[in-house]
């Protein structure tokens, strides 16, 4: 299953992009995106073993200020693979794209939307490291400063 394409533009993104190249993006179990994280499960639904011993879990998405300093540095580490290898900008064009078209952001299929692109984004963002999760930014927590430019998110600490 692939996102939505509604106009021969995205269609053509969407080749341009090479989105066949990208079999992981369909998978919906653990066991599935097993091999692309190089791990081996028994077959079972949700089952994973990653080379080290470890068991892959299900994604827990924390609030970015509340990641640890090593689990932001994995992920800004991870985020930077993904620019360098292409993948990062896929996802970018995919959402540009949709976005122009109005299929993201123009109606009812907004929230299905982002959420079937936030899922597949993480399945990538796993392959470079399979213990992160993608954070969320609780964007009520800067309500109350005068300057939004204030937030520690637009720091060095972030």
């Amino acid at each position: 299953m692939h996102i939505v394409v509604l106009t021969s533009e995205l269609t053509e993104t969407a080749a341009s992009l090479d989105v066949l190249s990208r079999p992981e993006l369909d998978c919906v179990t653990q066991s599935c995106v097993c091999s692309y994280y190089g791990g081996k499960t028994n077959g079972s639904t949700n089952d994973c073993t990653l080379p080290n011993g470890q068991k892959v879990q299900k994604a827990l998405r924390k609030e970015i200020r509340l990641l640890t300093e090593e689990e932001r540095y994995k992920f800004f580490k991870a985020l930077r693979i993904m620019k360098n290898n292409g993948d990062y900008d896929y996802f970018a064009a995919l959402h540009r794209d949709a976005v122009g078209t109005g299929c993201a952001h123009g109606g009812q299929a907004f929230a299905g939307w982002h959420r079937e692109l936030t899922k597949r984004f993480e399945i990538m963002l796993r392959k470079v490291d399979p213990s992160l999760s993608l954070p969320c930014w609780d964007s009520t927590l800067d309500n109350r400063l005068n300057n939004p430019r204030d937030s520690i998110l637009f720091t060095d600490q972030v």
